[in-house]
């Protein structure tokens, strides 16, 4: 007699927390044992950066990973307790990082505030389906600005230090230091994109 199959939403939840542990526990394994250092080079996946490095690829997650399991599902409640119960899966990991690196407390609120507005923009553009366009704003922000600034601080030997600061992962790591500031424009922005997103009426109705 055959186990009967699960229905499709319990899959969809089982398979993204499956991905989220991938992503998150590996980290954390990899800055414990210290993998990468050597006897004459130091890697910055290392024990004193763990909680940086778990909060960096959670946001690596719900930025590109945990939208292709909600976009064409516009479910945001179920969305948003999907996003709690994968808090709940990390909470192990939190707890190991921050007694590991020694983190504050406001270090992690002001990390996982950064993050609950990642949810946001993610759940309002998964509302309207609009994967491309999300993907495009995520992609310049995450990976395109900070080229630019790099590029034309290389190039044309100009600094444009508010250029680095769109970069979500850059806002993302300042905050995630011991006396790093609070993201607040990241916050702003992301909500202000959220907000206007959820303005749009879905598709089909």
């Amino acid at each position: 007699m055959t186990a009967p199959a699960l229905p499709t939403d319990h899959r969809r939840l089982t398979w993204t927390a499956i991905v989220f542990l991938l992503i998150t526990a590996t980290t954390v394994a990899v800055c414990l044992t210290d993998a990468f250092s050597q006897p004459d080079y130091a890697s910055f996946a290392q024990p004193a950066n763990s909680f940086r490095c778990l909060v960096g690829a959670e946001l690596f997650f719900l930025l590109f990973i945990w939208p292709l399991f909600v976009f064409g599902k516009q479910d945001p409640g179920r969305h948003f307790v999907q996003t709690l119960f994968l808090g709940v899966l990390s909470l192990p990991l939190l707890a190991a990082t921050v007694a590991v690196a020694d983190a504050s407390a406001w270090q992690v609120v002001r990390t996982h505030a950064l993050l609950g507005c990642v949810v946001l923009a993610v759940v309002a553009f998964a509302r309207v389906d609009l994967a491309r366009w999300y993907y495009l704003g995520a992609t310049a922000l995450a990976g395109g600005v900070p080229l630019a600034a790099y590029f034309i601080y290389d190039v044309l030997d100009a600094k444009i230090p508010w250029l680095s600061a769109l970069s979500p992962f850059w806002a993302m790591d300042r905050a995630a230091v011991l006396d790093g500031p609070w993201p607040l424009p990241m916050m702003i922005l992301l909500s202000a994109v959220a907000a206007a997103v959820w303005l749009v009426k879905p598709s089909g109705e």
